[in-house]
């Protein structure tokens, strides 16, 4: 999100996406990419990814840098961070949807215990959110955060339409970076050099559209203390496989 020329809040996921198979479920029998997703040990690119190899630790103070599309016919999917869904999955080697909208129960309390929500508190909750919330605060003071309108903390939508409303309001993902500081030191470090990777091969094999992509991306600049683009960031050159979904939102209009 951004006004004029200045960058004002960035947030990002790393999603897995994940057909249904027959009877509406999803295979979850890879444990170790839904226990990367959810608990971010150390980790590293190897041969034939386009990470750096270099070692990285991703603090996850949102329970949302790592995600889950599961998508269903027609044309729908549920996005869930890998939190509680790794939670759900236990030691099961499928899910079902059935399953899976139970988590509407998990993450919108407030349906069914409307007496939880003190109504007065939330809605002073975007002006106390801008007057005292600093980089290390995160999202620990406020466990009521998902309910502001934007710039909020979800964890989960239903279908399509769900996620594109928490979407553009800025509600999905990690918060990495705003105005008043750098959230997620780390995440952002790395995110930074995920893209400096993928710029590096795209100038390398001279793909025009990914060259552009990246440079939109750090058009508008981080803070002072912060650099965009990093320089000799080591990959398999070889490696792929990722895909970005990139939005800019104007606050200005």
């Amino acid at each position: 999100m951004y006004i004029g020329a200045k960058k004002y809040f960035e947030r990002f996921t790393i999603s897995q996406f994940k057909k249904s198979g027959d009877k509406l479920r999803w295979n979850m029998s890879n444990k170790e990419q839904l226990y990367l997703l959810s608990r971010f040990p150390t980790f590293r690119g190897v041969k034939g990814s386009i990470i750096p190899m270099e070692n990285f630790n991703l603090p996850n103070f949102s329970k949302c840098l790592g995600s889950f599309n599961l998508l269903f016919p027609p044309g729908d999917f549920i996005f869930t961070s890998a939190v509680p869904l790794e939670v759900i999955v236990g030691h099961r080697k499928s899910i079902s949807m059935s399953y899976l909208l139970k988590l509407w129960k998990y993450f919108y309390p407030h349906l069914y215990y409307p007496e939880l929500i003190d109504l007065e508190f939330i809605e002073k909750l975007p002006y106390i959110w801008f007057k005292i919330h600093r980089p290390g605060l995160h999202y620990i003071c406020f466990p009521l955060l998902y309910c502001i309108d934007i710039i909020g903390n979800s964890l989960y939508a239903p279908n399509i339409h769900d996620f594109v409303d928490k979407y553009l309001r800025g509600c999905i993902g990690e918060q990495v970076y705003s105005y008043i500081g750098i959230y997620n030191r780390s995440a952002l470090n790395f995110l930074c050099k995920l893209l400096s990777a993928i710029l590096q091969k795209a100038q390398r094999e001279k793909i025009t559209h990914l060259i552009d992509f990246v440079k939109e991306f750090f058009e508008y600049p981080y803070g002072e203390d912060e650099r965009g683009i990093r320089e000799d960031i080591r990959f398999d050159y070889g490696g792929g496989g990722i895909g970005i979904i990139h939005t800019l939102i104007n606050l200005g209009e």
